[in-house]
């Protein structure tokens, strides 16, 4: 997999991950055989497991294969893998632009942005969806034509907390059940991984930006995501977190709120991800 680093360099991923993902979701058998894993039950047991004592000794192996630079992170002692998994980083280490129009990535991840079209479509790599699919509300979904999603994946070396990228308020909130399927690229070449997978909807009024939706898309392990109970915050708190595994954040914007920098927009047009950080700036208002 190319992506974009956060310095705009284009990149080869040398994780085996997308490869195994690959060979799973390009066969209807190894599909079929995947299907009792993507049940939420399945990522409630090994959540279990991942909240144990036992799991520290997982810990250190999986910050040298991910390469993780922990200096970006609290010191302290982790009671769980799930513990480790979910660690705060330091605020030094991501700081977010002065400007209140700036407006910035609410987490670590791969970034694609892609525009609502005619119809409400928007594509994601080379798969189609539309907004009243995805936020299951046709009311809502129109609302946002001609915007923005932005989509942002993490993977599993990443800080898995999301923020608020702006002061406001919450106005509606709810949650569409589903499967779990991994946010892998290649995944979502088999499958309509953001039509299927559970999700977590937040619409939020922001003082610089207008409508802003906000929604948390569970994956393979991931069966847990946690937003804070908070009606109104302030930019850069934290509204919550995925526990183990890869996810997704999806950020829509209306039309006209944001002008997007330039080497983000390239990247999605090249279909290929650009790398951001929890205080990277996006765009401007």
């Amino acid at each position: 997999m190319n992506y974009y680093d956060t310095n705009g360099v284009l990149r080869e991923a040398k994780g085996s991950q997308d490869r195994f993902f690959q060979f799973i979701y390009a066969h209807a058998l190894t599909r079929a055989l995947l299907k009792p894993l993507v049940k939420p039950g399945f990522s409630r047991f090994a959540g279990k497991i991942m909240d144990s004592g036992f799991s520290r000794v997982f810990i250190k192996s999986f910050i040298r294969k991910n390469g993780i630079d922990m200096k970006d992170f609290e010191e302290r002692k982790f009671r769980s893998f799930n513990d480790f998994f979910t660690r705060k980083v330091k605020p030094e280490a991501r700081p977010v632009p002065a400007a209140e129009n700036l407006l910035f990535s609410p987490c670590d991840a791969y970034l694609t942005a892609v525009p609502v079209e005619e119809g409400l479509r928007f594509t994601i790599k080379h798969t189609e969806y539309t907004l009243p699919e995805f936020l299951k509300d046709d009311a809502l979904a129109k609302s946002f034509e001609g915007g923005t999603v932005l989509l942002f994946r993490l993977a599993v070396q990443h800080y898995h907390r999301y923020h608020f990228v702006d002061n406001g308020k919450i106005v509606r909130e709810y949650r569409i059940p589903g499967f779990l399927h991994t946010v892998q690229p290649s995944a979502n070449e088999a499958v309509s991984v953001y039509k299927q997978n559970a999700r977590a909807v937040t619409v939020m009024e922001t003082e610089h930006f207008g409508t802003v939706l906000q929604a948390e898309v569970g994956a393979l392990l991931v069966g847990r995501i946690k937003n804070h109970p908070v009606r109104e915050f302030v930019r850069a708190e934290e509204k919550g977190m995925f526990e183990f595994g890869g996810s997704t954040v999806v950020m829509i914007l209306k039309k006209d709120a944001v002008r997007l920098r330039p080497g983000i927009l390239k990247a999605s047009e090249e279909k290929i991800e650009h790398e951001v950080r929890f205080g990277t700036v996006l765009g401007e208002t």
